[in-house]
Parts: C-alpha cells; sequence; structure tokens
C-alpha cells in the first residue's frame, strides 16, 4: 500500500515536531538525511508500517548498496518525496516508488537516459514536460525497487508503449502511475499496488502527537 502526503501546507514547526517524533521512531538512526522531506519521509514510513502491517516499533538496516530494509520484518518499503509531495510505499514484496515535480523536457538529459522509442515519443509529443516527469517517475521506480537506482540505468526500460495507461504489467513487475497536482507519482511491485493514498496534514499531525506520548 502507499501513502502520500502534501506538504505545501506545512510549517517549521511541523517539521521540527516530525524531527522529534522520526528521533522516537529511530533512535539509532544512521546514514540518513536531517532535511525536512527526508525526516518526514521516515515519518511516513511509521505511519504505514503501524496502518498496514500494525507494526509500531522498527528499526532500519542496510545492505552493502546502501539500500535501508526493516530488521527482522518480512516487509518491504520505499520513500520518495519532490517538490511539495513526500511518498510511501510498504508492501509483502519488493516494491519501488517514484514522485516527480513536472519539470521542464531536457533533450539532452532524454538523449542520454531514455531509449530511442522513448525519445521519438517526447518529440512527437504536445505535452513534453508531462510525458518526460512521466516516464522519469516509471524509470525511478523499476530501479528503486530493485535496489539500484539511476546507477542501474534508465535506458534499460522502454514504458514508451504504457504511457497513456494508469495501470499495466512490464518487466514481470505491476505498475501504476497517478497524475497529481504539478506532479506524477509511480509504483512498482511485485505484487499489485493500487494508487496512493492520500494522508492529510491532520492525520499526520495525530500519528505524530500520539508516537512522542508513546501511545
Amino acid at each position: 500500500m502507499t501513502f502520500i502526503v502534501d506538504i505545501k501546507d506545512f510549517d517549521e514547526a511541523l517539521f521540527k515536531k516530525a524531527f522529534e517524533c522520526e528521533k522516537k521512531l529511530l533512535p539509532q538512526k544512521l546514514f540518513q538525511s536531517n532535511k525536512n522531506h527526508s525526516v518526514l519521509g521516515r515519518v511516513l514510513l511509521g505511519y504505514a508500517l503501524e496502518n498496514v502491517f500494525d507494526i509500531r516499533a522498527f528499526s532500519l538496516k542496510y545492505t552493502h548498496s546502501m539500500k535501508p530494509y526493516i530488521s527482522g520484518q518480512n516487509v518491504f518499503f520505499n520513500i520518495s518525496h519532490s517538490g511539495n509531495f513526500v511518498m510511501c510505499s510498504v508492501s509483502a514484496g519488493a516494491v519501488g516508488c517514484d514522485v516527480q515535480e513536472i519539470v521542464e523536457y531536457k533533450p539532452k538529459i532524454a538523449k542520454r537516459f531514455f531509449t530511442e522509442k522513448e525519445q521519438k515519443l517526447l518529440e512527437e509529443s504536445q505535452q513534453k514536460k508531462e510525458l518526460f516527469t512521466k516516464l522519469w517517475a516509471l524509470k525511478e521506480s523499476i530501479l528503486k525497487k530493485d535496489g539500484t537506482g539511476v546507477s542501474g540505468g534508465l535506458s534499460t526500460y522502454c514504458f514508451a508503449d504504457s504511457v497513456n495507461k494508469d495501470s499495466f504489467t512490464k518487466y514481470g513487475n505491476y505498475f501504476t502511475v497517478s497524475k497529481l497536482e504539478g506532479a506524477y507519482a509511480a509504483i512498482c511491485s511485485v505484487k499489485f499496488e493500487n494508487v496512493p493514498v492520500e494522508v492529510s496534514r491532520e492525520q499526520i499531525i495525530k500519528y505524530m502527537d500520539k508516537t512522542l506520548k508513546g501511545d
């Protein structure tokens, strides 16, 4: 299951509370950013684990490639953030998620990381920046699911035939892609995942207050 929160109305006081909540959830944090988006991503992970798997206490460890995983639990997760959105997927099988703020089409980037078929599609499109962002999110989602990141090769995968679909199967995985306000969110998993569930500011505050109180 995937959760997403719009943080455009979050102020510094709320991010400070998120930082305190994260310290309560993960007192032995290692190799992780203290930036607001990253901290809230790990708070959203706690929210997701509690709501989907009833896991209220957890610790993170890292693979040799520095991909974090939940110690002692047969649960997979992935976190992404961009622009006004923070996103987290949790699943009983491998999962990758990516949210991308819509950006201008960059032909040089497309030539380097996209397949020839995708490049041709972009050149002919009347909505280049939307298509560029959507393709990037889909590619990132499968690379993150496999734990390779961009180093795994964005051009390895081609989604030219799938960009007009909200959900589809490809490369032995399930994909869903959703249009948000000024962004696209993509999920890749070995088990079917639905579209992201929006978590409100109030729900996050309630979860953080409960966590800080130790309830």
